[in-house]
Order: C-alpha cells, then sequence, then structure tokens
C-alpha cells in the first residue's frame, strides 16, 4: 500500500496509518542503529591505534593481529570503552 492510500472518503484508514508509524518508528531505529555502529567505527579505529596501550599496560607493545581482533568488541561496546579511555592513568581529566 502507497503512503497517500486512502479509502472511498478520502480518509487515511486505521490499518494505513498503523502501518506507515510502524514504517516510520522502524526507520528511526535502524537510523538510530546506523549512526550507532558508524561512531563505533570511527572509535575503534582510534582506539586501537591509541588508546588500547594507556587502558590495559599488557597491549602497549601489541601487534596489529591484536589489535584487528578486538576492533569488532570496541566496536560494539564503544561508550564503554570511551569510558574507560578517559578514566585511564595516562589520560588526563
Amino acid at each position: 500500500m502507497s503512503r497517500n492510500s486512502r479509502d472511498a472518503n478520502g480518509i487515511q484508514t486505521e490499518m494505513q496509518y498503523a502501518e506507515t508509524t510502524l514504517m516510520s518508528v522502524v526507520t528511526i531505529i535502524l537510523l538510530g542503529l546506523a549512526v550507532y555502529a558508524a561512531i563505533g567505527v570511527g572509535f575503534a579505529i582510534a582506539f586501537v591505534v591509541w588508546g588500547v596501550g594507556r587502558v590495559d599496560v599488557a597491549a602497549r607493545n601489541a601487534g596489529p593481529g591484536f589489535r584487528l581482533l578486538i576492533m569488532p568488541g570496541v566496536a560494539a561496546l564503544w561508550p564503554l570503552m570511551l569510558r574507560r579511555w578517559l578514566n585511564s592513568p595516562g589520560t588526563s581529566t
């Protein structure tokens, strides 16, 4: 059904309104997830390059394989990792 579907009297039916509203809610949720993922990927790149050594001393001399391995987790959990990075001893607040 199209968004502008009307009944015989030109009035949008409840079902059409519910479909439009549901599609809008789903669109907003998917847009939010896309923004969260984009921020996460950007943060993960910065974190594995500069931040992982500050958060975990054992990871300071970690190679590129380890850094690539942790990248998906850092991207998914970026708010938690950002807090740990900001609270690490090597960061001035």
